[in-house]
C-alpha cells in the first residue's frame, strides 16, 4: 500500500514497508505508538493499512542535527495537514520522548515504531520505555539500525539486556522484536 499524496518533503519510510508488512502479517494492531513522526508519512501508512487503529505520535517537531539544511520550520504544519483525514485517530504528544512517554498506559500498545533521535542514549531510553508500553506479544519496530551508529549501539545493548524478554524477528535496515509473554 502506498501512502496517499500529501505535503511530504522527504521519504525515508517507503523502503521499510515490505519488512514491516512481513513482521505484522499476522497482526491487526489497534493501538500504535510512533516515536518520531516527522511529516506523518509513516503514521498515514499505519492508519491506511490498519483502519481500526489509532496512533499516538510523539515528536518535538523541531528536527535534529541530521536535518541541518532542511526546512524544519514547517514540520508540524505538514504533519497536521498530512494526517488531517485521520485526525480522529491521531493523538499528538509534542515534546521529547523521554518526557512524553511517561504517563502512557503500560502494556497497552500492539505496535511501537521507534524512529526518533539517532543519539545512542535517547534511542536506548526510547527502547526501554517502549518495552514497558508494549503488550505481551506486541511488536517493537526500530528504524535506522544501519547507517546510524548511535541507533545500532542502543539496539545492540537493548537486545543483550532484554534477550530473555524479546525475540528479534527481523534484522535489516530496521530491527523488529516481539515482546515475549
Amino acid at each position: 500500500m502506498v501512502v496517499h499524496m500529501g505535503d511530504f518533503t522527504s521519504d525515508w519510510f517507503t523502503t521499510s514497508i515490505d519488512g514491516i508488512q512481513r513482521t505484522l502479517k499476522t497482526h491487526d494492531p489497534k493501538r500504535i505508538l510512533e516515536i518520531g513522526s516527522w511529516e506523518g508519512r509513516s503514521a498515514c501508512w499505519f492508519l491506511e493499512t490498519y483502519p481500526d487503529a489509532t496512533i499516538t505520535c510523539v515528536d518535538t517537531f523541531e528536527g535534529s542535527p541530521e536535518h541541518d539544511g532542511m526546512d524544519v520550520a514547517g514540520i508540524k504544519n505538514r504533519f497536521l495537514k498530512n494526517t488531517e483525514r485521520y485526525k480522529d485517530r491521531v493523538i499528538i504528544r509534542q515534546g521529547h520522548s523521554s518526557r512524553e512517554l511517561y504517563g502512557l498506559d503500560p502494556e497497552s500498545y500492539d505496535v511501537v515504531y521507534v524512529d526518533g533521535s539517532h543519539e545512542e542514549d535517547d534511542t536506548l531510553m526510547d527502547l526501554i520505555l517502549s518495552y514497558g508500553l508494549l503488550k505481551p506479544g506486541g511488536i517493537l519496530l526500530v528504524d535506522d539500525y544501519i547507517g546510524f551508529p548511535g541507533v545500532r549501539r542502543a539496539v545492540d545493548k537493548f537486545a543483550a539486556a532484554f534477550s530473555t524478554k524479546v525475540q528479534s524477528v527481523l534484522c535489516e535496515y530496521q530491527v523488529h522484536f516481539v515482546k515475549l509473554s
